[in-house]
């Protein structure tokens, strides 16, 4: 948990640097997106109807919440908490059938969860009150509010069929001494990387549309005489040498430079963070703690809904999720780094995990940084940063 809770504040960090050094973008992530032909193919995912939510609810609040409790920490098993919460075999048999009758393929399926993949006009045949629809990754995207979908009773909800969840836009810019390493940070902080050696292991989440790059983040570790390296079967989901997303080589290397010698894993490849933390319960890889830098808006009361159970069922087996409370400040996030709106970024307003950010620096607060740091500047950054809730 210390790991994460570092990675993430040390992360406003360099993503205040990014800006000033002029490498970030304040673009709206569906901005630019191609609409989508009818014979692309997506991915999306539905949640099949769930049983016994009030049982995991008091299970949350007597494992989970109340540390004084007689029953804190007396975690359940994946099993068992599927065998209690798992859709009924009726259901599940239901949501195949209809997946097969839209012409839905099934990629994966867990005991209340299903991945589909179907082309553009079977999706838009099967819920045609959807907008322009625009490819992102392997799924679709809208840039309104997306409109509720007409679904069978034993389906509570779909995901990957809305708004993007937020990237940030990174590119390298001009030579190799104007990117960030362990160098700059310490030029800038007076941050040296840490000593020792942390035990345990930690999950990076990543999206599909977010590839993570090897050997970018083995020079990072290089660079920093840092005791890391990440290993190609430490990965699942997309990889690229000639087109890395720089918030994913971020994130991992942030995890690095805050721990070394932690046993690093890059959970990506989801196409919401709905499918990640199913895929992610269902996995008993030994993984207890994930980290999640992505936000985007509240969609809708079902999608929320379908989260948040997630996220109960991930604490009632003991793992632990911090997410970033954005880059946007005390004003909000939704879908562009520097929106004006109150508008705080999903999922770290849910209840179910623990939201990670920094304020600014004030005069006197940090005598080891400028009063206040440069990199803290409104004038330098602009409003974006510096509101209160930093990631």
């Amino acid at each position: 948990a210390t790991v994460s809770v570092l990675y993430c504040i040390s992360r406003h960090k360099i993503m205040t640097m990014l800006r000033v050094l002029g490498v970030v973008s304040c673009l709206s992530a569906a901005a630019a997106l191609p609409e989508a032909k009818p014979d692309d193919i997506v991915e999306f995912s539905v949640t099949i109807r769930q049983r016994n939510l009030e049982w995991l609810a008091n299970e949350w609040d007597e494992v989970v919440s109340q540390v004084k409790g007689k029953r804190w920490r007396a975690f359940s098993t994946i099993d068992e908490v599927n065998a209690m919460v798992g859709a009924s075999p009726e259901d599940f048999a239901a949501a195949a059938q209809w997946a097969d009758t839209h012409n839905f393929s099934v990629l994966k399926s867990f005991p209340d969860f299903m991945v589909l993949s179907a082309s553009v006009a079977a999706v838009r045949t099967a819920f045609p009150t959807l907008p322009t629809l625009y490819k992102y990754g392997r799924s679709v995207s809208v840039q309104s509010p997306p409109p509720l979908l007409p679904l069978p009773p034993f389906i509570t909800s779909i995901h990957g069929l809305h708004k993007p969840s937020t990237s940030r836009r990174v590119r390298l810019a001009g030579t190799k001494q104007e990117s960030i390493s362990p160098q700059t940070v310490k030029a800038q902080y007076g941050i040296t990387p840490p000593t020792g050696t942390v035990i345990g292991n930690v999950s990076v989440a990543q999206m599909s549309f977010c590839p993570v790059s090897l050997e970018d983040c083995n020079e990072f570790c290089k660079e920093g005489g840092l005791n890391c390296s990440l290993e190609a079967s430490h990965v699942t989901g997309p990889t690229s040498s000639l087109k890395p997303c720089g918030e994913a080589d971020m994130d991992v290397q942030m995890v690095y430079s805050s721990g070394p010698g932690v046993s690093l894993y890059v959970d990506g490849g989801y196409s919401s963070f709905e499918e990640w933390a199913s895929a992610w319960f269902n996995n008993p890889n030994g993984v207890m703690v994930a980290s999640l830098s992505y936000g985007s808006d509240e969609t809708t009361k079902e999608a929320t809904s379908a989260l948040n159970t997630e996220l109960q069922k991930l604490g009632v087996t003991g793992r632990a999720v911090f997410v970033s409370s954005g880059d946007a400040g005390a004003d909000g996030s939704g879908s562009s780094i520097c929106g004006i709106k109150f508008k705080p970024s999903w999922p770290a307003t849910s209840p179910y995990v623990t939201a990670v950010g920094a304020t600014e620096s004030q005069p006197g607060s940090a005598p080891h940084l400028p009063n206040p740091s440069k990199l803290c500047n409104p004038q330098l950054v602009g409003p974006c940063v510096g509101k209160g809730i930093e990631e």
